[in-house]
């Protein structure tokens, strides 16, 4: 490529941060279809499926530009960030739809953050683009901002692009306020409920919101600069109306019907109108011109040690903070997990309670298991939830503990486990005995919760507490917990995660979660402790009553497993098929 060609793309990308009003058509001007050109096809439905209404779409689009990497297809990732500056979809969609342009923009930064943590050498190479929409002063959009920052970081971090320190500053400080925080709440009513004052004239244009995206989004970020819901409001609709004067609804779909046969209006996070669409974006865009503008305030309710403007960001980004997916933590189902748990009953198929069977699922299925499965909570292929959990007791009192759980009612038996917030609390025996020794992490998934190749569980792993991963003397050895090692590097402890979240849509696969402990291990911590193992299996099955279509029909089967510190095993049966009477 001669130098000049270089240039002449350097400020074709430089375009890219521009809002409605700079951007061009695209190079698909001459008519219905592409040139002829491989790379100009493989971007142009990329960019068209970046820019889907659907957010499944859009986040496939973004993994195959990862798989594009993987392939050292560079010349396709360097015509789609051309592509950053259109407006349409040209040929790869019907010109009678409205392209969502803005939705390609952020999934393409969000797939270039990404990557910039694996080829950091080469999204350096977007420097200009990425640094234009960090920067844009005139249309900022926080969102967009923020992963074009993230990949920038990214490259600067691994030694890929140099920056000056004061240059590097002003990067690593664009997504804070850049005035003085107001200690003060300074909102006078002016929520949701309260409405336009009466002294404050309707604006020329208005944009009509969905009502619940109003009171919650809207209003969330009203309350950080001190606000009224009806200003933030108002400064969307001005903002709409310079990306398209003739949508004045978030419900306008503008000739586009939902796949899923959405009912009513109510805006979702799996697919947009064109019209939400819009105002999603112009939330953003809003936020930048607030941040620009007004200082942050006390009016926020989040705790008062915390930013609120960064709290309110980080709903609307990433599930996890160091760039990686929930993707990037998602495994493949285990193949052991999909076993088939009904059996032939005297007139239907029930549930089993069959020794063996019920062994298998924590993985004893010889007198000297290598690891075993200490905490689970899993669909079997014949959709059979099955939920494992474990704690340590008193050798005295592990028989009484374990007979109490095999007489509870099966839908009430559970071993306690502990959260983040229990956890300093985790060196006393926690209620009636048990010494809760698996800690189950919570929080929600955010942006990526919708991407159809990870899962929210990724992310919440259960491990060890703090007080039995030091005694074990182990570690994790990856981002996201699924491995933990000891000292001289050996796998201890193995925490999966898999399946995909679950949808309104029965036939797609649950989530699954095995945290699993090495024998050796297990015996060596119950021997330090003077500790049994108790081990609660329970299966359950959901039925649909007939007579009733609101009402389930619930039946399980319980069991105990002790492990003594000899490695002695003893399985106790329980209830097995047991029907769920509902006292109500």
């Amino acid at each position: 490529m001669s130098a000049v060609q270089r240039k002449r793309r350097r400020a074709k990308r430089g375009e890219a941060a521009s809002l409605a009003n700079n951007v061009t058509d695209g190079p698909w001007r001459a008519g219905l279809y592409p040139d002829a050109d491989i790379i100009e096809i493989a971007s142009g439905l990329i960019w068209r499926q970046l820019g889907s209404p659907y957010a499944e779409d859009r986040w496939r689009a973004a993994h195959s530009i990862r798989s594009l990497t993987r392939f050292n297809r560079w010349d396709v990732i360097d015509r789609l960030v051309d592509h950053a500056a259109f407006t349409t979809a040209g040929p790869f969609q019907a010109s009678e739809l409205g392209f969502y342009y803005l939705h390609a923009r952020v999934w393409l930064l969000i797939a270039l953050a990404r990557v910039a943590l694996d080829d950091p050498a080469q999204v350096a190479r977007y420097h200009d683009v990425l640094w234009g929409f960090v920067f844009d002063e005139e249309h900022p959009h926080l969102l967009m901002r923020h992963f074009a920052r993230s990949a920038l970081i990214a490259c600067v971090d691994a030694g890929a692009l140099r920056l000056p320190p004061q240059k590097k500053k002003v990067l690593e400080d664009a997504e804070q306020s850049p005035l003085p925080r107001l200690h003060e709440k300074i909102r006078k009513g002016g929520g949701f409920y309260h409405g336009r004052p009466k002294d404050v004239p309707e604006p020329e244009f208005e944009f009509h919101l969905d009502m619940d995206f109003h009171k919650q989004d809207v209003d969330n970020l009203a309350h950080v600069f001190g606000k009224g819901t009806w200003e933030v409001a108002d400064l969307m609709s001005e903002i709409v109306r310079q990306l398209d004067p003739n949508i004045k609804s978030m419900y306008d779909k503008k000739g586009r019907e939902s796949r899923h046969n959405r009912d009513g209006y109510g805006m979702g996070d799996r697919d947009h109108s064109y019209g939400q669409q819009l105002g999603w974006h112009a939330l953003f865009f809003a936020a930048g011109k607030l941040l620009k503008a007004f200082p942050v305030t006390d009016d926020w309710w989040g705790h008062t040690d915390s930013d609120p403007w960064l709290d309110w960001l980080r709903r609307y980004t990433l599930t996890r903070e160091d760039g990686y997916w929930l993707s990037d933590g998602t495994d493949r189902t285990p193949l052991d997990t999909q076993t088939i748990l009904l059996q032939k009953g005297k007139k239907d198929l029930e549930l089993t309670g069959d020794q063996d069977t019920i062994q298998r699922l924590v993985n004893i299925s010889s007198p000297f298991p290598e690891e075993i499965v200490i905490e689970g909570d899993w669909y079997s292929a014949d959709l059979i939830k099955v939920s494992v959990s474990s704690a340590l007791v008193a050798p005295k009192d592990a028989q009484s503990l374990a007979q109490k759980l095999l007489d509870e009612e099966p839908i009430s038996a559970y071993v306690p486990t502990l959260q983040f917030e229990d956890e300093d609390d985790s060196d006393n025996e926690s209620e009636e005995g048990y010494d809760a020794w698996v800690l189950n992490p919570s929080g929600e998934a955010r942006l990526d919760r919708l991407d159809p190749l990870g899962v929210d569980e990724a992310n919440r792993r259960p491990r060890l507490t703090r007080k039995y991963a030091a005694l074990a003397k182990i570690a994790a050895v990856d981002p996201f917990g699924r491995t933990w090692a000891s000292e001289d590097a050996k796998p201890v402890l193995r925490a999966e995660a898999w399946g995909r979240s679950q949808t309104d849509d029965r036939r797609e696969s649950h989530p699954g979660l095995r945290l699993l402990l090495r024998v050796p291990t297990l015996l060596e911590l119950l021997k330090m402790e003077n500790k049994v193992l108790l081990l609660l299996v329970v299966l359950r099955r959901s039925e649909q009553r007939p007579s009733r279509r609101s009402s389930s029909k619930w039946t399980h089967t319980v069991a105990v497993i002790m492990i003594t510190q000899n490695g002695k095993i003893t399985y106790l049966p329980g209830k097995i098929n047991h029907l769920h009477e509902d006292r109500w």
